[in-house]
């Protein structure tokens, strides 16, 4: 599954030459986390964070505040195990309130939502990160790594030209 994932969507190293600061064992045994057998293959796989030159994107189970018209939720980078922002051990220990709810963040949306994995029913959430606690602040993605992974899509169309939601921006044009 990795491969055709790798080649579908071109996936590559945001970084081209980068060293390892952490291993896998390493993340699970601070996180308490296992981590999916996919999820670990493809950290294997790159020395670095992901990024999918033909762009990603996914039809959620529960539509997120980033859904587009067109039910897509666009994933944009798998956290790595390099020194740099896009760690993922930077990026847990950022969010450690996610990791005390039993949350375990391995990559981002856009705008700045986290992709997570519960730790104990092994969901894929999106984190809104600018909900408050009183709201719905995690929408289920799919029921589990290998099913969000099967269910990735080529986002072609989206990395031709960035959609904007004048509505929705703060962005004055």
């Amino acid at each position: 599954m990795i491969d055709k994932l790798i080649t579908a969507l071109d996936a590559s190293a945001l970084y081209i030459s980068s060293e390892k600061v952490t291993t896998i064992k390493d993340v699970e045994h601070e996180f308490k986390v296992a981590l999916p057998k996919e999820l670990k293959k493809l950290l294997s796989r790159f020395d670095s964070s992901i990024i999918f030159n033909n762009g990603a994107k996914i039809i959620p189970f529960q539509k997120t505040p980033y859904t587009n018209n067109d039910g897509y939720l666009p994933f944009e980078i798998v956290y790595g195990l390099e020194n740099s922002d896009n760690n993922l051990v930077k990026k847990n220990r950022m969010y450690k309130q996610l990791n005390d709810e039993g949350f375990f963040i391995f990559g981002e949306s856009s705008g700045g939502d986290q992709l997570c994995i519960h730790k104990e029913n092994m969901k894929v959430y999106c984190w809104d990160h600018e909900s408050s606690e009183n709201n719905n602040e995690f929408f289920e993605v799919f029921a589990n790594f290998d099913n969000f992974l099967s269910n990735l899509e080529p986002d072609n169309a989206n990395m031709a030209q960035k959609e904007i939601d004048s509505a929705n921006s703060f962005l004055d044009f």
